[in-house]
């Protein structure tokens, strides 16, 4: 398989997520704009494609620390319940373990 290459010289540029965390984001040669993260993954995994509902996750929770043992594949559902809190509400009841319970009670308050 070929390797997936970046478009021409194309150097990673940097971003602040909506989290804070610095991001580093490359250009592939199809024009696609992608993490550095996600880049390496697909490296590593000889694909040119990793769906969008799987997420590359820092192990360590830095954001910008891009070493292999540092990924782990999740699904977005799966990263999301990682990096959000279990008792996101004043009632104990979590809106993404318990949602219809979550609105009942919520709509109550």
């Amino acid at each position: 398989m070929e390797p997936i290459k970046l478009k021409g010289n194309c150097n990673p540029r940097s971003y602040v997520d909506q989290c804070g965390s610095l991001r580093w984001l490359v250009v592939l040669e199809d024009g696609k704009t992608v993490t550095m993260a996600r880049w390496m993954m697909m490296i590593f995994l000889h694909t040119s494609h990793i769906p969008r509902s799987i997420h590359v996750h820092h192990v360590n929770g830095i954001a910008d620390d891009d070493r292999l043992d540092n990924f782990e594949l999740l699904t977005a559902s799966d990263h999301a319940k990682l990096h959000q809190p279990r008792d996101d509400s004043r009632f104990g009841v979590s809106a993404t373990d318990e949602p219809i319970l979550y609105g009942r009670l919520n709509a109550t308050a």
